[in-house]
Parts: structure tokens; sequence; C-alpha cells
């Protein structure tokens, strides 16, 4: 795929969480708000999956992975939607970032991923730029 197309669907959808981030800190009901996500995202995924038979693969023999994570999702974002209550939307989204160095310990301790020093050193920055963030407000 083209690099300069890869950038702009990043930069897309970097904007569109973004507005999402915006919406969801003006609703009132947190909880039925991520409900209505949620269902939309089924609703917008769930056609193109059944059409691949891709939805099929990925539950075959898996399906307890699979539930469990169906329900991580939503739940780190009723997290975020019940943390943006207590803390300004600039300073919650950056922070939620910290699951880039989650994800990266967890493929190194659980799943014995080789961690090149340039992902590990990725890491140092991310925590770094949280710490700036955290510290600025």
């Amino acid at each position: 795929m083209n690099i300069v197309l890869s950038l702009l669907l990043v930069i897309g959808s970097g904007m569109t969480h973004a507005v999402w981030n915006l919406f969801a800190k003006q609703s009132e009901d947190k909880s039925a708000f991520l409900w209505v996500s949620n269902i939309g995202f089924v609703l917008g995924l769930i056609p193109a999956a059944l059409a691949s038979g891709r939805l099929k693969r990925a539950v075959r023999g898996r399906w307890k992975i699979v539930l469990l994570g169906s329900l991580l999702s939503p739940g780190s974002y009723l997290l975020f939607l019940l943390a943006m209550r207590h803390a300004q939307v600039s300073y919650i989204a950056p922070l939620r970032e910290i699951g880039i160095v989650f994800g990266t310990l967890l493929g190194l301790i659980v799943l014995n991923e080789r961690q090149g020093a340039r992902r590990l050193a990725a890491s140092v920055i991310v925590i770094a730029g949280i710490v700036m963030i955290a510290g600025s407000g």
C-alpha cells in the first residue's frame, strides 16, 4: 500500500477518534453513549466480516478468547469515559496511549516476542510523553 495513503488513513483515524472523544465528553450518559457507539461499530463491521468468512474463521476454536476480547474492548472505553468525568480530554486522551507500552510488555513477557531495541526505545519515549502530559496539568 502506498505510504502516503497509509499516513492519510491513520491521520483520518486519529481525527475520527478525537471527534468521538469530543462527543463522548459532551454526552450526559457515558454508558449509554458507549452502548450506542458499540452497536454502530457492530452494525458497520458485521456485514463485511460475514461476507468474507473471516468471522467464522476467527471464532472457530477460539471463541473464549474472542468473547473475552469483546468484553475488554468496550470495558476499556468505559474506563476512559469514566476518567473523562474527572479530567480534561486533552489530558486523558494522550494518556490512553499507555496501552502501547502495555502491549509491548505483554508481547515480550506473555507471547515471548522478540522486541528490538527500537520498539523498547519507542516505549520509553511514549512513557516520557505521558509523564510530560501528566506533569503539565
